[in-house]
């Protein structure tokens, strides 16, 4: 069901697959695996130790087994172990250490198996979460303070007003609040702070930026509403054509990006390396734009809804309205009157 995407330059996925190559036959100076520059990464795992190089060949010389360092879940091994410690402490799941934050906190309700678990405690240190069965009205939704650096700018291209562009970022997270939301309604019954430290992760993105001319034509009350909408529409249609989970992509925006100096939308994977979603979203991004504006455009409410451009961030804000506008700008599409 998925497209599989993988990037194979992926600096974790490849060196964790060097090694392996490695490991089974030795590799001959000037010999190519997957990228040209097999040599200068040969030359890093000799300089750690891995690989040893004698008469033009390089020779595994390392006492471990590599295939045991390869994760069959994602390109690194930091997970957070989910323990029930009810009365048998038993395993029931692992989660990647940058979701660990958002899901696994202290008192925060993790589902697996179509159960719910109060989380009890988190241990950072030794990356693990203490759990047990619960049967409660409520679920939690944690928030993160994320900012993003631009490392590197592969590509970009105008598509006016918006312009868009791939490249090398880091993304900076901080955990902040979780929220109690009722089941039945989605209802506030409460909420509390997360004391968890900031995390780095170096990943691809593709951002979207507005245009300095149509900027004039929207006020910046306006262009930060529109921003909000567009941060709940373009990953989740983008993640049908992307035919991936939409929490395999990560979402932020800036009324001011400091490397666009403009209103910015970030749209990253949720990988450390990356796995491709960021550059096929470049690639087909006036594709799912078209499909943005059919569905906000054809959906049934007002203001703004959960499948749309999500609920209005205040009673009377109209979301819907000011994100159609700000696409109507590029695509030349009707507003729906809200």
């Amino acid at each position: 069901m998925e497209s599989g995407l993988i990037n194979p330059k992926n600096l974790y996925v490849y060196s964790s697959h060097l090694k392996c190559a490695a490991f089974e036959l030795p590799f001959a100076e000037g010999e190519e695996f997957v990228v040209p520059s097999t040599d200068r990464a040969l030359a890093d795992l000799e300089s750690a130790g891995v690989v040893h190089n004698a008469a033009g060949t390089y020779y595994w010389s390392a006492e471990d087994y590599p295939a045991n360092y390869v994760s069959l879940r994602t390109g690194t091994l930091e997970n957070v172990v989910i323990v029930d410690d009810t009365k048998n402490p038993r395993v029931i799941g692992h989660i990647d250490q940058f979701s660990a934050p958002t899901h696994v906190h202290a008192d925060a309700i993790y589902w697996h198996g179509g159960r719910q678990f109060h989380v009890d405690r988190l241990d950072w240190q030794d990356a693990k979460a203490f759990v047990h069965e619960v049967e409660v009205e409520h679920y939690t939704v944690a928030s993160m303070d994320v900012k993003i650096a631009v490392l590197d700018d592969f590509e970009a291209t105008a598509l006016r007003p918006l312009v868009r562009s791939w490249g090398d970022v880091r993304v900076t997270a901080v955990p902040t609040i979780y929220k109690k939301l009722r089941i039945s309604d989605n209802d506030n019954v409460g909420w509390g702070t997360i004391d968890l430290p900031q995390q780095e992760l170096h990943t691809q993105a593709c951002w979207l930026w507005l245009d300095k001319k149509p900027m004039s034509e929207l006020k910046r009350d306006e262009i930060s509403v529109a921003l909000q909408g567009l941060a709940h529409l373009l990953p989740n249609v983008a993640s049908l054509y992307l035919m991936c989970d939409p929490r395999d992509l990560g979402v932020t925006s800036e009324i001011k990006s400091p490397f666009t100096a403009a209103p910015t939308i970030y749209i990253y994977d949720r990988f450390p390396g990356g796995v491709g979603l960021a550059e096929r979203l470049y690639s087909i991004y006036p594709q799912i734009l078209d499909a943005s504006v059919a569905l906000a455009t054809n959906c049934a409410c007002l203001d703004g809804c959960p499948s749309c451009v999500g609920p209005p961030v205040a009673p009377g804000v109209r979301t819907k309205a000011h994100t159609l506008a700000l696409l109507q700008l590029d695509t030349n599409v009707p507003v729906v009157a809200a």
